[in-house]
């Protein structure tokens, strides 16, 4: 929404330094996505799934 008001103030009122504040908005919006979705993704997948009993012997060493 605060995106919104931004370009909407941007194109009525032609203040062009929005445009940037909007973009580093955008960007950090962003960063902070990406880092929550790897979190959960490994929290799901790599730490609860991290064991497969139905294939592990394709990654077991016999040797060790």
């Amino acid at each position: 929404m605060i995106t919104i008001k931004y370009f909407y103030e941007t194109i009525s009122v032609g203040r062009p330094g929005l445009v940037f504040g909007t973009f580093i908005y955008i960007f950090l919006l962003d960063q902070v996505k990406s880092v929550f979705s790897l979190v959960i993704i490994y929290v799901i997948v790599v730490r609860r799934f991290m064991h497969l009993n139905e294939n592990e012997e394709e990654y077991t060493d016999p040797e060790l």
